[in-house]
């Protein structure tokens, strides 16, 4: 468990404290690097931001396992957190709020801790799509997870399309939404040039190489396009479970595509910069149960790529369908062919799509414009009376009549 303090101790003025519960990478994932950028973004210049790395795993492919170390990690982590609250009080109480198995009650009791016992304002960042498994939980576990929802000063959701999945805790009152952002990487001069005449068409499939991410339905769509061998497949991402690598290597071979399709596995600096500036189209289609906003979406946007992803969740709040990309139907490998086909036809098309693409990315989803959707949020809350403070008010305001 690691901690460091961001304080600028120039400053004049107090400067807000944030206590920020979460972790950075290992392993790369969408929550784990949204973090980071936050932290590496000016939102760690104008508040006084202790972050706590409650880092459980390092790889992807141990995500959700349940084990005693990770329940005397638990522990650790709490006792820990008892401490810092003991000696000091806090601003905010930022947690990052798991949507499945047992991590959302290791959330649920830090939560607890700090807006019940401490009384901090504790705001629960929600990554997920809502508590996907809250049906099936003992009476115990539903009554812990639905107190600490109630008792949360804001749930932070990534999209305003998430808001019905908590909707049964939550009041519309106590939700606030924060699209992510990320660093740009690539300068205007390295992308959007007008398609030259190259023979081939790239198309990238970047994400954690799991099936309900989409890459099986992508090698789908690679087999119908056998006939087109002016469109390549660049494929990057861990595979999860690594059993997977063995089974999608024997389908290309099956299914004859050996010359078309390239699996590059981990890939990262770099080797990442140059799979999305060697692409043409970025395809995504996405039907992973706690997809929320797909964070490689934006990758593509910075890089002016065309987007062919799903309506899952809060994808729709970023990618216009038919303007900046299209949406396709959930596992539809024919939609997705299709959608590929058309782009690699049309490169003017391509170009214009992209070029929308890095234009909205620029006004919306640097980390600059990250960073300020929370300080301006994180500067509402601080601002707005605590909820023993609003009964107080209600018991003045009572009196006075």
């Amino acid at each position: 468990m690691g901690s460091y303090n961001m304080q600028d101790i120039t400053s004049c003025e107090r400067k807000k404290t944030i206590f920020f519960i979460g972790n950075v990478p290992p392993p790369i994932t969408g929550l784990t690097l949204s973090n980071k950028y936050l932290l590496d973004s000016r939102f760690s210049h104008v508040f006084d931001v202790t972050f706590i790395d409650c880092r459980f795993v390092d790889d992807v492919a141990d995500t959700g396992k349940f084990t005693i170390y990770k329940v005397l990690l638990g522990i650790k982590y709490l006792t820990k957190l008892f401490y810092y609250f003991s000696t000091r009080s806090y601003d905010i109480v930022l947690i990052n709020y798991a949507s499945i198995g047992w991590a959302v009650m290791r959330d649920s009791l830090f939560s607890i801790m700090s807006s019940v016992l401490f009384k901090h304002k504790t705001l629960l960042w929600m990554h997920g799509n809502g508590i996907l498994d809250f049906d099936q939980r003992f009476v115990f576990s539903k009554k812990i997870v639905a107190f600490a929802l109630k008792k949360a000063t804001r749930v932070v959701l990534v999209g305003d399309n998430l808001r019905t999945r908590v909707v049964r805790w939550v009041s519309k009152a106590n939700m606030e939404t924060v699209h992510y952002g990320i660093k740009p990487v690539f300068d205007k001069h390295e992308i959007l040039q007008f398609p030259s005449s190259k023979k081939t068409v790239t198309v990238l499939y970047f994400s954690n190489m799991i099936r309900e991410k989409g890459w099986l339905v992508t090698l789908k769509a690679a087999a119908k396009l056998k006939r087109r061998s002016d469109i390549q497949f660049v494929f990057c991402g861990s595979w999860w479970p690594l059993s997977d690598e063995g089974y999608a290597r024997k389908l290309v071979r099956e299914w004859g595509i050996e010359n078309q399709v390239d699996f590059r596995g981990k890939t990262l600096g770099k080797e990442k910069k140059r799979a999305f500036s060697e692409a043409d189209i970025f395809v995504f289609p996405t039907f992973f149960p706690v997809e929320t906003f797909g964070l490689v979406n934006l990758e593509a946007m910075d890089a002016g790529l065309p987007i062919i992803t799903t309506s899952r969740a809060a994808i729709p709040e970023i990618v216009d369908d038919g303007i900046n990309g299209f949406l396709i139907p959930e596992q539809d490998a024919e939609a997705l062919a299709e959608k590929i086909t058309y782009l690699a036809d049309h490169p003017e098309i391509r170009y214009k799509i992209g070029k929308r693409n890095r234009e909205k990315f620029m006004k919306y989803y640097t980390i600059d414009a990250y960073a300020d959707r929370w300080i301006e949020l994180l500067n509402t809350v601080v601002a707005s009376p605590s909820k023993i403070g609003k009964k107080i008010n209600r018991e003045l305001s009572m009196r006075r009549k």
